[in-house]
């Protein structure tokens, strides 16, 4: 009971599955090598010094699970559940390849590399290379690794606002061409 309000007091969560600790606000794993778990709480939360005390102490010496490092982790399998103490993010998955990302930018980018050739990436030949789907990582910054989750019993994310009108209206562009090429198909053999 004492290690569950240790850390609960500080905002945290331990996942003794995974063996993680975990920044209940930020919704990531937090590194637990030195003093990063209280230094995070100091300059991100401005969590007490009374309540850090011996924080550092705790997680490598009393609690009773080893925690490990986040970036150590492989993702979970995609199509997982919604892991719920780790943030939900609207991000995008490569139809072609195994690429995941939050930024349409890079997806953008990268179907333009890998998968054009170096094309430009308009939005009309970009979209049929990306799915819109949800994302989960361990972790922040340039280590994190994404899986796919499944959130309202669907992978893949509704599209909703401009990005919903610009993509049917892609998608109408493009079936508009092929019925007119499909027409002076049909013309040209009569």
């Amino acid at each position: 009971m004492a290690s569950i309000d240790y850390i609960g007091r500080c905002n945290l969560y331990a996942d003794i599955v995974e063996r993680i600790l975990i920044c209940r606000p930020c919704e990531y794993a937090l590194a637990v090598t030195n003093s990063q778990v209280t230094s995070h709480l100091r300059e991100n939360h401005g969590v007490a010094a009374s309540d850090r005390k011996g924080l550092t102490h705790y997680i490598a010496h009393v609690h009773p699970y080893p925690f490990r490092n986040p970036a150590d982790l492989t993702p979970r399998p995609n199509g997982s559940a919604v892991h719920p103490q780790l943030r939900v993010h609207e991000g995008f998955a490569c139809r072609e390849c195994s690429y995941l990302t939050v930024s349409y930018k890079e997806v953008s980018r990268h179907v333009s590399k890998v998968h054009l050739g170096g094309l430009q990436a308009s939005r009309q030949r970009v979209d049929g290379f990306y799915d819109d789907v949800y994302l989960q990582t361990w972790t922040h910054g340039a280590t994190r690794q994404y899986w796919i989750v499944e959130k309202d019993g669907s992978v893949i994310r509704p599209v909703t606002g401009r990005d919903a009108r610009v993509h049917l209206q892609s998608v109408y562009d493009r079936e508009k061409e092929r019925l007119q090429a499909a027409e002076q198909d049909r013309k040209s053999v009569v």
